[in-house]
């Protein structure tokens, strides 16, 4: 389950009125493979995920992450959850695909989501039975601002996906409380 925390009692450094996240994306898959890393350039679907909310490029890639043996199962959430919305989401997982990922755009923003790479839902052995974590705001680096807004020049050169910390959403260190977090519990 994706929790938004995400409100204008608890961000509110220029907190914008349509505040929501974009639809979430779930998808489980082997250490072979990520959907995002920080540090490293955006995909086009990252992009345009993060950019406009459409998965569909994001979707394609997934799919051939799949076809390519290094992922099981993907799921596209709800669109438009409030920021301090909810969505439930089940997907399965197998020890051979037995890490987790999450994506979801910030919006209104110029290309900022939420995260989660490669969470182990197998360890030691064993499945989590559940687990509770904070989703990471970053930044894709494919387009210009520091405000929540749409439609910005693109960045140039791009710059490697990183971590928020600054304003409007962050403190100069982090981006403090959480927007949210992605509650994850075992089903049998």
């Amino acid at each position: 389950t994706f929790v938004g925390e995400w409100t204008a009692q608890s961000h509110p450094n220029s907190f914008p009125a349509d505040d929501h996240f974009s639809s979430t994306i779930l998808f489980t898959h082997n250490d072979q493979t990520q959907l995002y890393e920080e540090g490293q350039m955006a995909s086009t679907g990252i992009e345009d995920m993060s950019e406009i909310g459409n998965n569909d490029a994001l979707v394609n890639e997934i799919q051939a992450i799949i076809n390519a043996n290094n992922g099981l199962e993907f799921i596209v959430g709800n669109c438009c959850i409030a920021g301090n919305g909810t969505d439930a989401l089940s997907i399965n997982a197998s020890q051979d695909f037995a890490l987790l990922s999450y994506v979801a755009m910030i919006a209104p923003s110029p290309d900022w989501f939420t995260g989660i790479s490669s969470a182990p839902l197998f360890v030691d052995g064993a499945w989590v039975e559940s687990i509770e974590i904070d989703v990471i705001a970053y930044d894709a680096g494919t387009e210009e601002g520091n405000t929540f807004s749409y439609n910005n020049p693109e960045t140039s050169p791009r710059q490697p996906i990183q971590k928020i910390t600054e304003a409007p959403l962050g403190d100069g260190t982090s981006v403090s409380p959480r927007l949210g977090k992605l509650v994850i519990a075992l089903l049998q």
